[in-house]
């Protein structure tokens, strides 16, 4: 995949009347040049490692699955996630939990829509899930 940087000018007048220079970055994996045209899932590592695990390898297949859908979205809210995931069940404090593969594993992201980012926080087993405060993660 090629990124493709574009820097943007935007000179204003302050009211004092002084020239303001503001530089804008916009980095694209698509093509378009928008600030946040997908999102980054921080990270692919933990999902890996998860799926890696002998006990948990029938995982792998529905977390590349979320791995692609989440990284090639843009979200804005959370209605734009419902949208896409509809099982999805958002708990406070920007924590999104997904069902993967039917709802035996559970995996906890929080989302930043400013910056376009997700982070992993836990995946694990639904009775894993029901060991933590998904909130707080």
């Amino acid at each position: 995949m090629d990124l493709v940087f574009k820097i943007r000018n935007k000179n204003t007048i302050s009211q004092k009347g002084k020239i303001k220079i503001d530089y804008h970055l916009f980095i694209s994996h698509n093509g378009k040049y928008s600030k946040g045209d997908y999102m980054r899932v921080v990270s692919r590592a933990a999902l890996r490692e998860f799926w890696e695990l002998p006990i948990y390898q029938d995982s792998e297949q529905p977390l590349k699955s979320w791995y692609e859908e989440a990284k090639n979205a843009n979200w804005q809210n959370s209605q734009e996630i419902k949208d896409l995931f509809r099982n999805a069940s958002f708990v406070g404090n920007n924590r999104v939990v997904f069902n993967i593969h039917g709802n035996k594993y559970r995996l906890i992201v929080a989302v930043n829509y400013k910056f376009a980012m997700v982070y992993v926080r836990s995946v694990g087993t639904h009775a894993e899930y029901d060991k933590v405060d998904a909130t707080t993660i």
